[in-house]
């Protein structure tokens, strides 16, 4: 353009000034009277002064009569100069009056990724600006473009404002401005919430996550067979299962890349197996309580649910493995159960309940003087054995008889043999059934007999319970009392009656051992004292007569007193 100005020079050259001069090789307008340079066709020059072009509107421009081609003007219109070029005028160079307008708004990614390279931001050019001056946040760097409109920058990890200003030779603008917030990958998602045990082919199950700062999307993968039917690319979705356990897992993606996965491990769940065989009691009685039935625990199961027959209810354990049951009617039926989970129900195992014969209650026994029997009724299984020793003789001062008691497991229809004592007579009186000895002399009683239970046949050997019974008495003293566990002297008011070890045979008399079972008679030779009460070991005779001892090997739960029983021994099996 500046060569274009000096032409308009050259144009004017022609005009004559004072101190000018004129040759053949140019024209020389100056005040020192050189002549023009000799390559110079106008040669002006001065200290004080410049040169003016015609100036004129456009108007009065346009009312140039044809002008010559690259004839030079200055249109005051539009500050501009303008030359002709044959056909149009055109602007040479316009000449600035103010600062240019502020840029538009910046076009560009307003969150690029950390480190990205080659992004580009740009403006719409601004009127009368020849220049533009951009900065980039921080790190960032501008690697293309910087004066023009749009720019090529590479970001490191600042965000910042990218700016720019547009430029004249009368100034520059204020800033166009635009944030930066540099974008990273999303971080990995947090723990994802849902169903762990889903059943074999379940359906809708949601399985969900937070939202992850940054994350734009979210991509999710299932166990194999399994399809995600919703949500796909969003926070929560929506499976359907197959019977194949996997994992479920999702990544947050956004356009700076893909998170590491939460991962969810899965099991499939299935319906329980039927539960094994109901244990308990196949048989019940109106009015039984406290009847337990059970199954071993089945695989999976979180429920179980117990039926009975419409006699029963179930007063205890209903959804466990083991229940109680109590009855109230008589009728039969099945106890059933089926093991559930959230799966669904098992078939039922079942067992089949009738209505039995056993109904509580108890026989009781007095002395008869032979043996008796006891038959097991239906559906017994335990009796509670009872037994009372007798008293011994002797004016009413023989020693009382014992005690024993203990439960006893049985069958239906087996048979037991019941023994029940004779208390003492006076003085010579045999009383032989239950072993209580004689008495020597008529004012010394025999002893007391032995009441026992015996199982398997009455003889002697078969004895599972025994209640000694007490030694008989001289007048004016005490015999032994029946029961105890440790032989008592027959010398000693209140002895006890004798074991297998210490038979209390008295240490005033020289007579034998008392035999098992039977009490020592008091006539015998050398000695006329009171007879020893009988008992599973029999009591000494002496002048009191020891008591027998008590038994209770054969029982279960036993226990026993001594000194308990006058007159004849009793008996009672309970059930």
């Amino acid at each position: 353009m500046k060569k274009i100005y000096f032409l308009a020079i050259i144009a004017i050259g022609f005009m004559v000034y004072p101190n000018g001069q004129v040759n053949a090789q140019g024209i020389a307008i100056n005040t020192s009277g050189l002549p023009p340079d000799s390559s110079a066709a106008l040669d002006v020059s001065s200290t004080k002064k410049g040169m003016l072009i015609p100036r004129m509107t456009t108007t009065q421009r346009n009312l140039i009569t044809s002008p010559a081609s690259s004839l030079l003007i200055f249109n005051t219109t539009d500050n501009c100069y303008e030359s002709y070029n044959g056909s149009l005028w055109q602007s040479v160079i316009c000449l600035c009056t103010a600062p240019p307008s502020t840029p538009g708004s910046i076009t560009g990614n307003v969150s690029p990724c950390i480190n990205a390279n080659s992004v580009i931001y740009s403006i719409v050019p601004v009127s009368g600006a020849n220049s533009y001056t951009w900065t980039a946040p921080g790190d960032a760097t501008i690697t293309a473009g910087q004066g023009t409109t749009s720019v090529t920058v590479n970001f490191g990890s600042s965000s910042g404002n990218m700016t720019v200003t547009a430029s004249n030779s009368c100034g520059s603008s204020s800033a166009s401005i635009l944030p930066i917030s540099i974008s990273n990958v999303p971080g990995i998602p947090g723990t994802i919430s849902g169903n762990t045990s889903p059943c074999t082919g379940s359906t809708g199950i949601n399985y969900s996550i937070s939202a992850v700062s940054g994350a734009t999307s979210y991509t999710w993968t299932v166990p194999s067979g399994a399809v995600v039917t919703a949500g796909q690319g969003t926070t929560s979705v929506l499976v359907n299962f197959s019977s194949t356990p996997g994992d479920i897992t999702v990544a947050a993606s956004n356009t700076c890349g893909t998170s590491g996965a939460s991962t969810l491990p899965i099991t499939i769940s299935v319906t329980p197996n039927t539960p094994g065989s109901v244990s308990g009691p196949t048989s019940f009685y109106n009015g039984e309580t406290g009847v337990n039935y059970s199954v071993s625990a089945v695989s999976g199961a979180s429920t179980y649910s117990w039926t009975v027959p419409s006699s029963g209810n179930i007063t205890a354990g209903q959804g466990t493995t083991s229940i109680t049951v109590s009855f109230s009617d008589t009728v039969a039926g099945n106890v059933c159960v089926t093991a559930g989970n959230a799966c669904g129900t098992s078939s039922a195992s079942c067992t089949t309940l009738s209505y039995g014969c056993y109904v509580p209650g108890s026989q009781d026994f007095s002395y008869t003087g032979a043996a008796q029997t006891f038959t097991v009724p239906c559906g017994v299984t335990s009796v509670t054995l009872s037994v009372w020793g007798a008293q011994g003789g002797g004016a009413g001062n023989g020693g009382l008889g014992g005690y024993a008691t203990g439960n006893l497991a049985v069958s239906f229809g087996e048979q037991l043999y019941v023994y029940v004592g004779q208390a003492g007579g006076g003085s010579g009186t045999p009383e032989t059934f239950g072993g209580g000895g004689n008495g020597a002399q008529y004012d010394r009683g025999g002893g007391g007999g032995a009441s026992d239970v015996r199982v398997g046949g009455n003889g002697i050997g078969n004895r599972v319970i025994v209640a000694g019974g007490g030694g008989g008495a001289n007048a004016g003293a005490t015999g032994g009392y029946g029961g105890g566990l440790v032989g008592g002297n027959g010398s000693d008011n209140n002895s006890f009656g004798g074991t297998q070890s210490s038979w209390g045979t008295g240490s005033c008399c020289p007579c034998p051992v008392p035999s098992q079972g039977n009490g020592e008679d008091g006539s015998c030779s050398g000695c006329n004292g009171a007879g020893g009460g009988g008992g599973y070991w029999g009591g000494g005779a002496c002048t009191q007569g020891g008591g027998g001892s008590g038994y209770i090997g054969g029982v279960t739960g036993g226990s026993m007193q001594s000194g308990i029983q006058s007159g004849n021994g009793k008996a009672t099996i309970s059930w």
